[in-house]
């Protein structure tokens, strides 16, 4: 992300505009998000007197820059959308291009996207490393099973802040290999989860919830604007 905060086209109209709208039911909805997201940055900008908009924790030595292999927090749903719009079109001159082709479309994924890639959530107290899931599910507050969970994901119960990408090989989603699609930082989806509020999707947990929140079947949801230190995203891609 500090590849885009550097980047000499990082207020470039077009990255902030006309997002596309998903529902609840990660259906594609007519229409799209419209200049919500221009208007917002130039609002943000004015406020700050700066040219780019840093995220929320920037400077902060637990979440911010100086910790550059944990993901990125603090990231409203618009910045996410910007980055990803920002990355495909420059995707030929990042490193990305050395080992994969070119995608058709990033953006967030939808609710449905982001499931297919933790495996499925049924039945519901499965975690996207637990292909049958049949983990043992504490009861309660039960220390010894919720230590178990903790081996697999960044939950409440174990770092106290965002951690590296790497650092649970264990918790790898079968079959396709994704980390920390369960813990470390909620993820935004680009689908509403409560419409009627302009609340947008979240899934996979947080470092800052507990081990409920890293099943596959654990949800959240925020307005668009929320920048918060246990809230990030990873994107969709689609290939040529």
């Amino acid at each position: 992300y500090a590849r885009f905060l550097d980047a000499p086209d990082f207020a470039n109209q077009a990255y902030w505009t006309n997002f596309p709208k998903f529902d609840e039911q990660s259906q594609a909805m007519q229409g799209d998000w419209g200049n919500e997201g221009w208007t917002w940055l130039e609002e943000q900008r004015k406020e700050s007197k700066q040219d780019v908009l840093l995220p929320r924790f920037w400077d902060d030595k637990k979440y911010g820059k100086s910790r550059p292999f944990a993901p990125v927090v603090g990231i409203s749903w618009y910045e996410a959308n910007a980055y990803a719009r920002w990355l495909l079109a420059n995707w030929t001159n990042l490193p990305e291009s050395e080992t994969l082709a070119k995608p058709r479309l990033l953006r967030l994924p939808t609710r449905t996207e982001w499931v297919q890639a933790a495996g499925d959530d049924k039945p519901s107290e499965r975690f996207p490393w637990d292909a049958a899931g049949k983990a043992e599910m504490p009861t309660a507050d039960d220390e010894k099973t919720i230590a178990e969970i903790s081996k697999y994901a960044n939950v409440h119960e174990k770092a106290g802040r965002t951690t590296p990408v790497w650092t649970y090989p264990q918790g790898a989603s079968k079959p396709y290999g994704l980390l920390d699609l369960g813990g470390n930082v909620w993820e935004w989806q680009a689908n509403y989860l409560d419409e009627k509020n302009g609340r947008l999707g979240l899934s996979g947990g947080s470092w800052d919830y507990d081990w409920r929140s890293a099943r596959v079947s654990g949800r959240g949801n925020l307005d668009p604007l929320s920048r918060f230190n246990l809230l990030g995203f990873r994107l969709f891609a689609l290939p040529s």
